[in-house]
């Protein structure tokens, strides 16, 4: 009997130990999936013909509606500067700066947030209040469109609908626009 007892305390220890393990590799594996999102973005980048090629391209002809219902074509666009970011809901590094994201220097901000579910929603509720957001089949559409492959993505347009800037990060973009504004 007392070996009985030391055997399935032995094993209940291992289990223990075990699932201890366990937790620890998953919650490296996590932190290692955000790393490797982030590295395959910053290779991504080395490519500079993904942000060049926005530049002085005009935007293509669409035509949406805004979570606030609100109409939204390139046509109506034209006369007001805009900022636009892509946003992608299972992105990482999307998550982290759309509360940063709005107007950046420009006179109205545009978020595209392309995926759907929970994760869609919790990003749309991060941005400011004045940027106005697309989302759906409308926000897929208009990705789609403009060849938008990486999240985040962030465009400046012109008031004559003409794309002058393309960045990756927020804080390259409100940089520039300071310097630019200065």
């Amino acid at each position: 009997m007392p070996y009985l007892v030391a055997g399935v305390l032995l094993v209940g220890i291992l289990c223990i130990l075990d699932m201890l393990m366990t937790f620890a590799v998953l919650r490296r594996l996590r932190n290692h999936s955000t790393r490797f999102a982030m590295l395959s973005f910053a290779e991504k980048l080395g490519d500079t013909g993904y942000l060049e090629r926005f530049e002085n391209r005009r935007l293509p002809e669409f035509s949406v509606t805004t979570t606030g219902k609100v109409g939204l074509s390139s046509g109506s666009m034209v006369g007001r500067s805009w900022s636009i970011g892509f946003f992608s809901a299972g992105c990482a590094p999307c998550h982290e700066q759309a509360p940063a994201f709005g107007t950046l220097g420009t006179d109205a901000a545009l978020a595209v947030v392309t995926g759907t579910g929970k994760d869609a929603t919790e990003l749309v509720d991060l941005l400011p209040g004045e940027a106005m957001a697309v989302t759906g089949a409308d926000a897929t559409t208009l990705a789609e469109l403009l060849d938008i492959t990486m999240f985040p993505t962030f465009l400046e347009v012109d008031v004559a609908g003409r794309i002058v800037r393309a960045d990756p990060t927020i804080a390259k973009a409100d940089a520039t626009v300071t310097t630019a504004r200065s």
